[in-house]
């Protein structure tokens, strides 16, 4: 500042300006960063603190602080240098997917949020979320297709990896092992990845589907089991064309399989035997076939006069088959 009166020297007054408070932080570097969990992001949170007039301030202190996510942030208080800029040390992600943020406060101001993106690391592990050891009809869809969840090691979703799904073996392995609808499946956001539908074969038994995840060494098993269809033949099993003395029991009791549509054995169902000839009796007269749809009379003693006997066996639906046993 100069003061001056005419015909004398000037006089000059000096003063040195000061910055004022801090007033604001400016974001230079380290916003709206992506990296996968649990990596470190590539560029360290850069700072400018000026006050109201933009005037940079030297030696402010600044925190830095990790709110979301679970991250780290080292060097975590900095004083501003020359220039006004502050500088962070490396800031880690967290093991959770999504936002994570970082708070930074200076003295007197409100706090500063930045944030960034946790991607999902690589595949680490997938997991059967649905369509295991269920029972189906022979030849038909189970209930829920298989289902796989793929994770990261940290247990995050990872979305868009490739899911193939393949039957595999069979009951007695010279029939098919079903037949997977849809066989290739990307996960979604939720890191799901389903088949489109899983036909069992025509064989009854055990059968298994496996989900094949593409970077992952392990595969996940699903398990089903096809049980028979509903009765379609009947035929003899064993214990026809005997011959005994007659009034005695034959030495193998007279059996019939019941079979579906693909010659398998149909369980709990009824059979009626009943003696139409010869004067015979049977142990019991109505029996269930069992697992391998066979049903077996308990015993069949032949009539008291020597020739001919008939026993017949019938299911309600498939008619009736005949055994024949001579008496002597």
């Amino acid at each position: 500042l100069q003061a001056s009166v005419s015909n004398l020297p000037p006089v000059v007054f000096g003063a040195d300006a000061l910055p004022d408070a801090p007033d604001r932080v400016i974001v230079l570097l380290g916003g709206g960063q992506t990296a996968k969990v649990g990596n470190e992001l590539p560029l360290r949170p850069t700072l400018l603190v000026v006050d109201r007039f933009g005037n940079l301030l030297e030696g402010v202190p600044v925190t830095f602080e990790v709110k979301v996510g679970g991250g780290t942030i080292e060097g975590g208080s900095q004083l501003s240098g020359p220039g006004g800029v502050v500088v962070s040390g490396p800031w880690t992600l967290g093991p959770t997917a999504g936002i994570q943020t970082l708070e930074i406060q200076a003295p007197g101001l409100e706090p500063l949020t930045l944030t960034a993106i946790a991607e999902p690391g690589p595949p680490a592990q997938a997991l059967a979320q649905g369509g295991g050891l269920q029972t189906a009809t022979v030849g038909r869809e189970v209930e829920d297709p298989p289902t796989v969840r793929v994770e990261d090691a940290y247990g995050n979703p990872v979305p868009n990896v490739r899911v193939t799904f393949s039957p595999f073996g069979s009951p007695d392995m010279d029939g098919s092992p079903g037949v997977i609808g849809g066989p290739d499946s990307m996960t979604d956001e939720m890191g799901v990845a389903s088949a489109e539908s899983w036909s069992l074969g025509t064989r009854a038994g055990a059968y298994s589907a496996s989900a094949e995840v593409h970077g992952l060494a392990e595969t996940v098993t699903f398990f089903a089991t096809a049980v028979a269809d509903s009765p379609f033949s009947m035929a003899v099993a064993s214990g026809d064309n005997q011959t005994t003395q007659s009034g005695a029991a034959l030495a193998v009791p007279p059996s019939v399989r019941v079979e579906d549509q693909f010659g398998n054995g149909v369980s709990q169902v009824p059979v009626e035997f009943v003696v139409v000839e010869g004067g015979g009796v049977v142990s019991a007269g109505r029996v269930n076939t069992g697992w391998d749809g066979i049903a077996t009379v308990e015993g069949w003693t032949l009539g008291p006069t020597p020739g001919v006997n008939l026993l017949t066996a019938s299911v309600e639906g498939l008619g009736t088959v005949t055994f024949r046993a001579t008496g002597l």
